[in-house]
């Protein structure tokens, strides 16, 4: 029997592995397209300090350099390794199933709403507060949870499994603001 449990241990590894893989072979279009992007920032980021900075946003960069772009571009831009790792898991196998339910087109102007209204709050907060003024907003976990805190409140009834807590879905906003 012990060498049977081994054998379903492993089955149901090898099969998550197997599933995860073809997840991320069958990426759509746009998901695939952020996580190259993002991908390709954070190497160019950690090989050149002046790309890192020209991208990233901060009310600084925003503000005193002119630097327009960067209310978009920072979305795109991980502050490291670490975001870049946990961003990806878990933002990209619910993009994958958004992307699919909503389209491609409905999805990307979603996800530049999103990714414009957190970085313009961003902006807001860093402004008002000055011990911000060249702290970077950078990566894509406010748009997760600006995503994940949309759905939650689309479907309030629904149960939602967060780290160890189930609650309703409702409970979601109330929940990230005290963590």
């Amino acid at each position: 029997t012990e060498l049977t449990e081994n054998n379903g241990f492993l089955s149901r590894i090898k099969n998550s592995i197997n599933d995860t893989y073809d997840t991320l072979y069958n990426l759509p279009l746009l998901t695939l397209s952020i996580a190259l992007c993002i991908s390709i920032n954070l190497i160019l980021g950690i090989i050149f300090k002046i790309y890192y900075e020209s991208l990233s946003l901060s009310s600084f960069n925003f503000i005193s350099k002119l630097r327009l772009w960067t209310i978009i571009s920072g979305t795109f831009m991980p502050s490291s390794i670490l975001n870049y790792v946990f961003t990806l898991i878990f933002w990209i196998f619910k993009a994958d199933k958004l992307e699919r339910s909503l389209s491609t087109t409905r999805y990307f102007i979603n996800f530049m709403i999103d990714a414009i209204f957190t970085s313009i709050l961003f902006l807001v907060f860093s402004s008002l507060l000055p011990f911000y003024k060249t702290h970077y907003y950078n990566g894509l976990l406010s748009v997760v949870i600006c995503e994940n805190t949309l759905i939650c409140l689309a479907n309030p009834n629904v149960r939602v499994k967060f780290l160890l807590l189930k609650f309703c879905a409702k409970w979601y906003p109330i929940v990230l603001c005290l963590i």
